[in-house]
């Protein structure tokens, strides 16, 4: 059975509303899949890249990353409903793109300096990509010294569906200043990239992959999660498959444990549960 509860990520005020939602009906949440995104304009207000929310946080950042960060905190604190029982799995739905975030750009502070020095949609979004993959492993690395041996922990896990063909940056094909030109070469962009691109469905795959997978030894080195991509499967039909899917290391940029605590300090600012 199928339950649908509004949640909108961007803002702290329906993440909070979320959370009391599913304690008042549910017993516990045995997986959470953090898979909300947005890319260009947001696709109810209209605002650019670069715009705030209502918590004056920039919106790519606050719906591909704060809002799953502070839900997280919320389902997985002491007497959380993901304590309700043990082998419970939190898979942050990520991207390669975490790659292209530069050098510069991978410090705590520079999240919220980014949007105010005009990055591209493309760089917000990059970034937003690097600080899930980030807060994943600063979750792993908690968990475990919290937990010490006493009991089963959580696992924390990040994916990269491949390039999907979604309507994720449908906002962000037309901006308003752009000229006829640049309009013509993003539309045929647009179509190339569709053409290459994975149905929905078969993008689906390595996050049920994550979320299901029987054996995680290979995910999980030490303390330092790796993410999934999409495997090539014939076989399926479908180009890709659920066990054609593999594990691979992210960026340094990701793993590096100052910028999981900045970021880490950062979101409890930001998004306190309280």
């Amino acid at each position: 059975k199928v339950r649908v509860r509004q949640l909108d990520t961007s803002t702290v005020k329906s993440v909070k509303a979320f959370a009391a939602v599913l304690e008042r009906e549910f017993e516990a949440v045995d997986i959470l899949v953090c898979n909300a995104g947005i890319g260009g304009f947001h696709p109810e207000r209209g605002r650019p890249a670069g715009g705030l929310t209502e918590d004056s946080v920039e919106y790519i950042f606050a719906t591909n990353y704060l809002g799953h960060h502070l839900l997280t905190r919320l389902l997985t604190r002491d007497r959380g409903l993901m304590r309700k029982r043990e082998g419970g799995r939190v898979v942050n739905v990520s991207s390669v793109a975490h790659r292209f975030v530069k050098e510069e750009a991978t410090s705590g502070q520079s999240f919220i300096q980014s949007s105010r020095d005009g990055e591209t949609t493309e760089g917000l979004y990059a970034q937003s990509k690097l600080a899930q993959i980030s807060s994943t492993w600063e979750f792993a690395r908690r968990e475990e010294q919290s937990v010490a041996g006493q009991k089963t922990p959580l696992k924390f896990l990040t994916t990269h569906p491949g390039l999907i063909s979604s309507n994720i940056w449908r906002h962000d094909a037309s901006r308003p200043n752009d000229s006829m030109r640049q309009k013509a070469m993003d539309a045929v962009t647009s179509f190339i990239v569709r053409r290459l691109s994975l149905s929905p469905k078969q993008g689906a795959l390595s996050t049920l992959y994550a979320c299901t997978a029987p054996d995680l030894s290979v995910a999980v080195d030490g303390l330092c999660p790796r993410y999934v991509v999409p495997g090539a499967n014939e076989a399926t039909g479908l180009g890709v498959s659920w066990m054609g899917s593999r594990w691979v290391e992210p960026s340094a940029a990701a793993t590096n444990p100052v910028l999981g605590t900045e970021l880490w300090e950062l979101s409890l600012a930001l998004a306190p549960t309280q």
